[in-house]
């Protein structure tokens, strides 16, 4: 099946998210950069952990209460990030601890003026029962010690549409220093430019 509006959440349009195809394994997303500028896309999250992908995590499913949407959310979760060589103690122990354990640095695929990127996605990533109220890391910074409260929610059926989201930055100097080269004010002022961009998908049952 071939697809092709996207939801853009920002000005002129210059950066673009459209669903081109979906196959039996995955969704293929397509991330054009119709800017002069090197754009980055935060990629943490699509890395494998443990038996499958970091974005089948329950705490990248996310139900918002005020938009009634469900959504799969790439957004970097900020308070939950580090920069390189930073020591960490928080350990948890379940499959979700790269989510819940500040155990992730800030990393990043980039994307060439007037270029753009192609984004499998799992369809298993889609076919979640469990959720979490949306937490918005959209609003959140790197000074937030404590998450708000996701509170679980176990569907009986996977939703029929679901909103994915990703996370662009167009600088990301600070963010890929070792940590004590930068101050906390300086990677939080960088971390909270975060461009998102999203697109409904139409999920099969």
């Amino acid at each position: 099946m071939l697809f092709g509006i996207a939801i853009v959440i920002h000005a002129n349009d210059s950066i673009r998210l459209s669903l081109l195809e979906e196959t039996q394994e995955d969704y293929v997303f397509c991330l054009y950069n119709n800017t002069q500028d090197t754009i980055y896309l935060f990629d943490g999250y699509f890395e494998k952990c443990y038996d499958g992908y970091i974005y089948t995590s329950m705490y990248v499913h996310r139900y918002d209460k005020k938009s009634k949407r469900y959504k799969l959310s790439l957004l970097p979760i900020l308070p939950e990030l580090r920069l390189s060589g930073c020591l960490n103690d928080r350990m948890i122990t379940s499959k979700d601890k790269l989510i819940r354990g500040a155990q992730m640095t800030f990393t990043f695929t980039t994307i060439a003026p007037y270029d753009s990127l192609m984004v499998s996605i799992n369809t298993e990533a889609f076919q979640s029962l469990q959720y979490v109220n949306d937490i918005h890391p959209e609003k959140l910074s790197c000074f937030h010690h404590l998450l708000p409260k996701m509170k679980k929610k176990k569907l009986k059926q996977i939703p029929p549409k679901i909103l994915f989201e990703l996370g662009i930055y167009k600088n990301v100097y600070n963010l890929l220093k070792q940590c004590g080269e930068v101050s906390l004010d300086e990677v939080d002022k960088q971390a909270t430019s975060m461009i998102v961009v999203s697109i409904p998908v139409i999920v099969d049952q």
